[in-house]
């Protein structure tokens, strides 16, 4: 018969040979510790002592904390990657692959700033000072060696808090009187230049009075 438990499997019972059963079969796929218990008629169990399946190689990659939204200028929640093996394990035994992130969607101008690649330890590569000042809709893609690359979900950096005005188009340098002036249009942005579109300031009221003699 084939025996299965907790991912631990063999053909068991063996009949003894010369007053010895051997055991030439015993395998698993999940990482951890485990022990064996021999028993036959009415003898007391053996149980032997504690091994370990370990981990096998490297096989792919997945999230543990995705990538997040956050506001301009701010740092993301940390980021982790974990290093898998083919069976689902991490790979605690593997201190020693990096991973490296890099942008995948981003806006005209996107400006994702990280230390990257980073070095796992326990399997699981932290990124903690992702950053970023454009807002826009972002995703990462994470990288190492010949593993398939990891992509995450879209992102957003959201604008900082209004800051100042700026000129979508600006006046005309001159015009003629009586006659209108070319249209000229103002934007409300956070620091880093980002628009203003929901939220406080979204709504406001610009006024434009004329200084001496021109704008």
């Amino acid at each position: 018969d084939v025996y299965k438990r907790q991912d631990i499997t063999m053909t068991t019972p063996k009949t003894v040979s010369g007053g010895i059963a051997t055991f030439d079969d015993i395998t698993g796929t999940k990482a951890g510790t485990y022990t064996l218990v021999a028993s036959t008629g009415s003898l007391e169990d053996l149980t032997s002592s504690e091994f370990s399946i370990d981990p096998a190689a490297a096989a792919s990659m997945e999230f543990g904390t995705a990538p997040s939204s956050f506001t301009a200028g701010t740092t993301m929640t940390a980021v982790t990657v974990r290093l898998l093996d083919a069976y689902g394990n991490l790979c605690t035994n593997d201190s020693t692959s990096s991973i490296a992130f890099a942008m995948g969607t981003k806006p005209e101008g996107g400006d994702i700033t990280m230390t990257t690649p980073k070095t796992v330890s326990g399997g699981i590569a932290t990124f903690d000072d992702i950053t970023g000042t454009k807002a826009g809709t972002y995703n990462l893609v994470a990288s190492t060696g010949s593993l398939e690359d990891l992509t995450s979900s879209e992102f957003s950096i959201d604008p900082a808090v209004a800051s100042k005005l700026l000129w979508v188009t600006s006046p005309a340098s001159t015009a003629t009187a009586g006659n209108s002036w070319t249209t000229f249009s103002i934007e409300i942005t956070d620091a880093y230049g980002n628009r203003i579109t929901t939220g406080d300031h979204s709504t406001d009221t610009i006024t434009i009075v004329p200084s001496t003699g021109s704008f």
